[in-house]
């Protein structure tokens, strides 16, 4: 979280279209919640997505919240029009 609020000027920018953060058992030692990182990003823009790469789909929400996006449109033409590739014998 100390990262995220001090990078105001990267969160503003537009062309920013992604955040990806760890979200796990440790934060609330170091006196965060996983709803202040939530609200601290909804206040740029960014909306919690999951993504599953075997359908190239993003949906709302997520299991840990870990990927925000801006953007959905332009991150979801860019994951459809990505080159498949093949990653431990699947096809992606």
């Amino acid at each position: 979280m100390h990262v995220l609020r001090g990078a105001p000027r990267i969160l503003a920018n537009p062309a920013f279209k992604v955040v990806m953060v760890e979200i796990n058992g440790l934060i609330e030692r170091y006196g965060e919640t996983v709803d202040g990182i939530r609200a601290h990003l909804a206040a740029h823009g960014f909306g919690p997505i999951a993504y599953d790469p075997t359908t190239r789909q993003l949906n709302p929400g997520g299991p840990l919240d870990e990927m925000f996006v801006r953007d959905t449109d332009f991150i979801s033409e860019r994951v459809r029009a990505a080159k498949a590739f093949a990653l431990f014998g699947r096809n992606y």
